[in-house]
């Protein structure tokens, strides 16, 4: 069966590239149809759609208000027919509005995966993401031969709001790691060393 996939932006789109050239088929949504057009998947005109051809919807969207949109908008996810399919959630949502997410659609019948992921266009076009999820094991396991095509690490934190919680834990880490670099490069320069060679 397709696989569904809402939210085409940078890494969406990399993500469904790795996706197609592994052989998967794709049905997709996003908010701009013209952006995705000549991508060769098939196009929906609304995210209930895709329900009716997906039992695994990926979603990777700018923020926790886009995963609502979709969610509870018009034509959205949440309604009859997504009883017993699973939402992978691939957007770095707030750790408090994922605990929603969590319950509005388990309360629908179906299965949501909190899955923020480590890396960006380059890594997802090699399929060497790192996944963090948070939701039952039972739907990780059953979903991880998709997961396995576009993450090198998959981790399991099964408290919900975790997964979200350890991407903002590792976006410090990495900021703070930025900016002490910032800081030995200018201290460099100031020591008459040239910045290429510092670096």
């Amino acid at each position: 069966m397709a696989i569904g996939f809402i939210g085409l932006g940078n890494l969406g789109t990399a993500i469904t590239t790795r996706l197609s050239q592994l052989g998967e088929t794709l049905v997709v949504y996003n908010r701009n149809i013209e952006k995705i057009k000549d991508l060769g998947y098939e196009i929906v005109s609304s995210p209930k759609e895709i329900l009716q051809k997906c039992d695994v919807i990926f979603l990777c969207l700018f923020d926790s208000e886009a995963v609502k949109q979709i969610l509870t908008g018009d034509n959205g996810l949440l309604c009859e027919e997504l009883k017993g399919k699973t939402i992978i959630d691939l957007t770095t949502n707030h750790y408090e509005d994922v605990l929603e997410f969590h319950k509005l659609v388990n309360d629908f019948g179906a299965n949501y995966l909190e899955n923020p992921v480590f890396g960006s266009v380059a890594p997802a076009l090699k399929g060497e993401l790192t996944v963090v999820s948070s939701g039952k094991i039972e739907v990780l396991e059953a979903v991880k031969p998709i997961l396995e095509k576009i993450a090198k690490e998959i981790f399991h934190l099964p408290v919900p709001s975790s997964a979200t919680k350890m991407k903002l834990i590792n976006n410090l880490c990495l900021g703070s790691f930025m900016a002490t670099l910032a800081e030995c490069t200018a201290l460099a320069e100031s020591c008459e060393i040239p910045k290429a060679k510092a670096l």
